[in-house]
């Protein structure tokens, strides 16, 4: 019997809260079901689909082990012929853009908007974060830091992210991997709203200043995160000693879309201060360097590279005349 479209979202749903279900004992489980029920509704289903026919497509090929590192790589038993290679890698860009990586696919390179390895060693995670802990990745697009968080032997690892070619995306990676403990939802943060002390640890980087309410967000973090959670936070500031915050003009920074607010590491502080986290510790502020983003437009598609968005003249200042982009980690605890 031929199963219904995107039938393996479902499935993939209902894995996920299967394994969610041993901590959701203080959460309001119908609202989140109903909230999870909600964002399926929403889908576009011509394009959801168009992404699960490629997925099924991309489901013919298997992987027998990967490997952990700056490019999760994934092995099968023998070496695709240079036909079967091409098809891999045409399937694969239709899935695309691809963002967050690199990936490398039964020697399909997918090479990527961004390269995470960067931002993932400035986080400073150790293995006591992570392992045997209930772990959520939020706005974790493709599923890179899920990968690479499978490191340290999470007991159940979760990302969200409401974007659709995200989330098959998450899928290839999860078919490739065949890790069992790893799952994502295609969720926005308010979505998690029912969810209360489910999460030992939560990352959430380069999100904050993309979202219109920011503070709401660290609230929606705090509560969902169990009382000795610990947040590891990764955004853009202004390196000001001064209680300020950037709101840039229709909300363009360095040529990139929704930012709408960029905070001083203090008024970063009061903001967690104020969601309830009682221990902050702050990381070195850090400039975001051109060799993290880089054009593939192959794989990525168009978009502005972090050159671009800086004055030539003056690369101290965006092409806006803003500070340039400067980010920092810092890490919350209960």
């Amino acid at each position: 019997m031929k199963k219904p479209p995107y039938y393996l979202v479902y499935q993939n749903d209902f894995a996920c809260l299967t394994a969610l279900i041993p901590y959701l004992k203080h959460s309001d489980m119908s609202s989140f079901v109903h909230a999870l029920s909600t964002q399926r509704t929403k889908f576009d289903h011509s394009m959801a689909v168009r992404y699960d026919d490629i997925f099924k497509a991309v489901q013919k090929f298997a992987a027998t082990t990967w490997k952990n590192g700056a490019v999760p790589a994934f092995f099968g038993d023998e070496k695709l012929s240079i036909k079967r290679l091409a098809v891999l890698e045409q399937l694969l860009k239709k899935l695309g853009p691809w963002r967050k990586g690199p990936f490398d696919i039964l020697d399909v390179s997918v090479k990527t908007e961004w390269d995470c390895d960067l931002k993932w060693n400035r986080l400073g995670l150790v293995e006591d974060d992570i392992k045997n802990k209930v772990v959520l990745d939020v706005g974790s697009n493709s599923g890179y830091y899920l990968l690479r968080l499978m490191e340290y032997l999470p007991k159940q690892l979760v990302g969200i992210d409401p974007t659709l070619v995200y989330y098959f995306q998450f899928l290839v990676l999860k078919h490739f991997s065949n890790e069992s403990s790893m799952h994502m939802l295609s969720l926005g943060f308010q979505d998690l709203e029912p969810l209360n002390q489910v999460f030992d640890t939560i990352l959430c980087l380069g999100i904050l200043y993309h979202h219109r309410h920011p503070f709401e967000l660290l609230s929606i973090l705090k509560k969902i995160g169990k009382e000795r959670q610990c947040l590891v936070l990764e955004t853009l500031v202004i390196d000001s000693k001064e209680d300020v915050c950037l709101s840039p003009k229709e909300a363009v920074y360095a040529k990139m879309p929704n930012v709408y607010f960029i905070p001083s590491v203090s008024v970063l502080k009061s903001w967690l201060l104020l969601a309830g986290y009682k221990k902050i510790e702050v990381g070195e502020v850090f400039v975001t360097v051109p060799e993290e983003q880089s054009k593939q437009l192959d794989w990525a598609g168009e978009y502005s590279g972090i050159s671009e968005g800086l004055d030539a003249s003056d690369p101290s200042k965006t092409i806006e005349g803003y500070p340039a982009p400067k980010r920092v980690v810092v890490r919350a605890f209960c």
